[in-house]
């Protein structure tokens, strides 16, 4: 430190000596214990406008030189420039001395003259040298004691003078330095890149590829455009022109600045969290591959101010990218941004040295070390990021892993749980179709074959028959014909053929209905079917469903009350806003040991029959629980032995949005008694009952036996409605109904009555669509019904 600070002031004292003397600004002292100097605050700096002066017109006094008072020089322009420097030294120290100059880019020539003497030869650049950024010249000194250095520089787009001595001992340490610093920072990058390669080879992901690029990227810029390692072959004295290697420079900052932003995207899912920021960064990477594409035939400044572009952009966009992913929660961007200030700091540290600031005392040199360490450490804190996303893949694959296998063992304890369970539904199945054959083998064979032998006893002696017969007779069809419609429904129901059609209608709509079906068996047994209170409460549900649910709730009632009984059916709102509707009689009850079964298919109960030794299935009920529970209701029983029983179902409350049409409206039944209507029914029994419906609405009617005589008969007489059943001989249903569309215009209303369900029509009908569908018989309300809206 003492001898640093005595040759500091040797040399400040020569520097004020000399220019009290005039020449030489100052002359710098090689004394023994000097091992480097910087000769730039001794130096003198004459710019050569002409660049074509030389040695010996600038001895002759005609350059005017002036003080350069800088250690090192940064110039942006194109011209030459002349330094001259005076030496002295003992005659004994004949030590070989190295002067580091200008950029190996720039042409640079030495002189190294012995004061008095005629000019040297210029001094060639040694054949090798690691510092490959400056032009390195030998100086070798004999005992002459006092000398001039005289150094020409040509600047191509800019230039860094550095104009440092060093003994050559001294360049040999400093050599060391620089390849233990080259060596550490190229290989930690080359051993992270070869690292992140085989991570990428290894998962697949994007991210370690554009790590991969970003690295591969900065090496090759560090190397082309801040250490200028193949400077010296393509150096001037290699032959190569001198804008050559600075037209590589920039064109390297292109592929470094599009890799780290595709990095920088990905690390950050800019795209997900911050959208506008991705487009942005997408336009610099567009930029930056033109300015790539473009760099072979664009001049030097244009490049010089293109690259400025992304340099510019680029830390201010990752900063945002930064910060915004860092306040969304992102993992990585706690490591992104104390790397990206690293590194940005560093960089700053470099840009206000490599203008002369000098704001920490390090200068240039120091900052490019500097600069290194930070890309070293940015490299490492990027790298646990990619470890910690590496490691949480794998923890996710883990995961993944064991939640297959749990997923796996909980799937077979479903399938098992799911094979016992479809096991228990079919027996239950097998049950129930036992159940359904003993239904038809004994319920129903028993009471058609009473009616076949009562018919013929009716055929062969009339007069025998008395007004009693006739009631059995009636009350046995009745129950056949309800049982049926049972059997039906539930085959359907459980098939899922039935659709819930819901509608917003007064529960005394469907009441009534059944009342009146009901009215003559509830008469036989002398008992008043009572209309109770809230029968004007909206339901929504669907209406036929409720009435079938309604129609053997009453039915039961009726069947298992005594002579003179009485069944009252009402409704209530419900606390949780449904309607709830009751059925109550004061029959026999139910046995408290069925009552929990009585709504399951599967349970074997033994149907009691009713006061007047009326039978039933049993089948009714568990019908009503299948549609209750499809217009999302519940269903319930409340009983007593020998006191009677209440049954109750809840339906969701409907909306009075539509007034009711009023089918017995006179104007209407007028207008439905002037149609004309061709009946296309094949089956005698259906043609009777069809033409007492239509006779007592006055309609004029004629009837067809196939579908060939009523397509024909369609084409001789201009008919209103036809009423067309499906299973026709000859021509069927529907082709005989699109027949009669095809030649009549307008064509006439096509119903549907057919003994099918309406899914089992729908799909037959395929194409052909009516314009209602009545289930046989024909029942003068439902037509009554699909004409209103037609007639409107």
């Amino acid at each position: 430190m003492f001898l640093r600070w005595k040759s500091k002031a040797s040399l400040g004292l020569l520097a004020f000596l000399c220019l009290v003397q005039g020449g030489f600004a100052a002359t710098v002292e090689l004394g023994p214990a000097v091992q480097e100097v910087a000769l730039g605050p001794m130096a003198e700096v004459w710019v050569d406008d002409s660049g074509q002066a030389t040695l010996e017109q600038v001895r002759e006094g005609r350059a005017d030189f002036r003080p350069l008072g800088q250690r090192y020089v940064n110039r942006q322009d194109a011209r030459v420039y002349w330094y001259r420097v005076r030496l002295h030294k003992d005659p004994a120290d004949l030590r070989d001395w190295m002067v580091k100059t200008s950029l190996a880019t720039n042409p640079t020539r030495v002189w190294l003259v012995p004061l008095g003497t005629k000019s040297e030869a210029p001094i060639a650049a040694p054949l090798w040298r690691f510092e490959s950024q400056f032009s390195h010249f030998l100086l070798r000194l004999d005992q002459a004691t006092d000398w001039e250095l005289y150094l020409r520089t040509e600047t191509v787009v800019w230039n860094l003078n550095w104009l440092q001595l060093s003994s050559q001992q001294r360049q040999q340490e400093l050599t060391i330095r620089q390849a233990v610093i080259q060596a550490l920072y190229y290989g930690s990058m080359l051993v992270m890149l070869g690292y992140n390669l085989l991570l990428f080879l290894s998962i697949r992901d994007r991210l370690y590829l554009y790590y991969v690029l970003a690295l591969a990227t900065a090496l090759v810029f560090h190397s082309m455009a801040v250490d200028l390692l193949a400077a010296y072959w393509l150096s001037p004295e290699a032959g190569y022109s001198p804008t050559l290697y600075s037209r590589l420079g920039f064109a390297a900052s292109f592929p470094a600045v599009i890799a780290f932003l595709l990095f920088t995207q990905q690390m950050l899912e800019t795209k997900r969290l911050m959208p506008w920021v991705h487009r942005l960064m997408n336009g610099l990477v567009a930029y930056s591959a033109l300015g790539l594409l473009a760099f072979p035939w664009e001049s030097l400044e244009f490049l010089k101010l293109a690259v400025s572009v992304p340099g510019f952009f680029m830390p201010l966009l990752s900063l945002i990218a930064g910060l915004l992913a860092w306040r969304a929660g992102q993992p990585s961007a706690k490591y992104f941004l104390v790397a990206f200030l690293l590194q940005q700091s560093a960089v700053s540290l470099f840009a206000l040295g490599f203008w002369g600031y000098e704001p920490l005392g390090m200068d240039l040199y120091q900052n490019v070390v500097n600069t290194k360490i930070a890309s070293v450490l940015e490299i490492l804190l990027l790298a646990f990021a990619l470890g910690d996303r590496y490691n949480g893949i794998k923890g996710e694959v883990i995961r993944s892993q064991r939640e297959i296998i749990t997923l796996g063992e909980r799937h077979a304890q479903e399938l098992e749980f799911k094979v016992e369970e479809r096991t228990r539904e079919l027996s239950l199945a097998n049950q129930t179709k036992d159940r359904f054959f003993s239904i038809i083998a004994h319920d129903l064979r028993g009471p058609i074959g009473s009616l076949s032998v009562f018919f013929n006893e009716m055929l062969k002696q009339p007069s025998d028959l008395d007004q009693g017969m006739f009631k059995v007779v009636r009350s046995t069809t009745r129950n056949t014909h309800q049982l049926l419609e049972d059997l039906l429904g539930w085959a359907r129901s459980q098939r899922q053929e039935i659709a819930l059609d819901t509608e917003h209608f007064p529960v005394r709509k469907v009441v009534e209905v059944c009342f009146e079906l009901l009215a003559g068996a509830a008469a036989q047994k002398n008992i008043p079917l009572v209309a109770g209170p809230g029968l004007d409460l909206y339901v929504a549900a669907d209406p036929s469903m409720v009435t079938t649910v309604v129609r053997n709730l009453v039915g039961n009632a009726v069947k298992f009350s005594p002579e003179s009984g009485q069944v009252t059916l009402s409704a209530r709102k419900t606390d949780d806003g449904q309607v709830e509707v009751g059925v109550t009689d004061h029959g026999i009850g139910v046995p408290p040991g069925i009552l929990d079964k009585l709504f399951k298919a599967g349970e074997k109960i033994h149907s009691q029959p009713g006061t007047n030794r009326e039978t039933g299935s049993g089948l009714g009920l568990v019908l009503c629980a299948e549609f209750v529970a499809k217009n999302g209701g519940q269903i319930g029983v409340q009983s007593q032995v020998g006191q009677g029983s209440r049954f109750w179902f809840t339906l969701p409350q409907g909306t009075p949005s539509e007034v009711v049409p009023d089918l017995e409206d006179p104007d209407f039944l007028a207008q439905v008694g002037g149609l004309k209507v061709l009946v296309a029914e094949d089956n005698g029994l259906h043609q009777e009952t069809t033409a007492k419906v239509l006779q007592d609405l006055g309609m004029e009617f004629q009837l067809a036996q196939n579908g060939l005589e009523a397509v024909a008969m369609a084409g001789a007489v201009r008919f209103n409605l036809v009423l067309m059943d499906i299973d026709l001989p000859g021509l069927n249903g529907l082709e005989a109904t699109r027949r009669i569309r095809q030649h009549q215009s307008p064509a006439p209303w096509v119903l549907a009555l057919s003994a099918y369900s309406k899914p089992e029509l729908d799909e037959r009908a395929e194409a052909v669509e009516f314009e209602g569908y009545i289930n046989k018989p024909l029942s003068r309300t439902e037509l009554l019904v699909l004409l209103r809206p037609l007639l409107a």
